[in-house]
């Protein structure tokens, strides 16, 4: 019987010496959260939110992007419009927008990190209006952005 306790007490030490060691870290714990991102979008006019009606489109590009690189998506990372599963907008006059970003090459939601520049084209044909944020810093699954960052940079 003490044979049976000694060993019952001994397989339980293994146990968890054994869980110690596979739970223990190997290397330096990753920092960056790799959650799917969603950009929140508050404040904006109701005159602005029905510019995108007719479509819109909002881009996350590499910090430094021109105007022009942005109006013809050279360089975009990953984006929304009026397409993408899952946005919504709340509120009439202002509006907030919810936008899960998805990559543009293979639609799977985006994961990034990091500091970029945002454009936000709204509208279709002669009526289309281009917007730029200031630069955001993209870390957590959801980066809210006041709609008072963004200058209207043509149409």
């Amino acid at each position: 019987m003490e044979n049976k306790k000694l060993y019952w007490k001994m397989l339980l030490i293994a146990i968890v010496l054994g869980m110690l060691i596979i739970g223990c870290e190997t290397g330096t714990p990753s920092r960056e959260n790799m959650d799917p991102k969603t950009l929140i979008i508050q404040n904006m006019p109701a005159n602005i939110f029905t510019l995108g009606a007719d479509g819109f489109m909002i881009g996350i590009f590499p910090v430094g992007t021109t105007n022009e690189q942005a109006e013809n998506f050279i360089g975009i990372i990953a984006g929304a419009d009026e397409q993408t599963p899952g946005w919504s907008f709340a509120g009439t006059d202002p509006v907030t927008l919810t936008l899960p970003l998805y990559n543009i090459v293979n639609d799977n939601r985006w994961t990034g990190n990091g500091t970029f520049d945002i454009f936000a084209i709204l509208g279709s044909g002669p009526g289309t209006r281009y917007f730029k944020a200031t630069s955001v810093n993209i870390n957590s699954a959801v980066t809210h952005i006041p709609w008072g960052n963004a200058i209207e940079i043509f149409q």
